[in-house]
């Protein structure tokens, strides 16, 4: 009796199927040491990246956003 129960028990339970899950979007975590400057860069480049809006003044409108984030950051911070 047992062994028809554990039998069952294995063809029923668990395991892999298809269609079980969240779906995939295709990105991974990725672990960088950057300097807050870098951090706020990188955050104002990718955002217009995913919005498809890369342009020539992208990267010079990211610079703009990054100073003036760490300006708020530094100005906290002296207080």
């Amino acid at each position: 009796m047992k062994q028809l129960f554990d039998d069952y028990v294995k063809a029923s339970w668990g395991g892999k199927r298809d269609g079980a899950g969240r779906p995939s979007t295709g990105k991974s975590k990725k672990n960088l040491y950057v300097t807050d400057y870098e951090f706020e860069l990188l955050k104002s480049v990718l955002a217009a990246h995913r919005k498809g809006d890369l342009s020539q003044n992208t990267m010079q409108e990211a610079q703009r956003v990054a100073d003036s984030i760490i300006a708020v950051k530094n100005k906290a911070m002296l207080k």
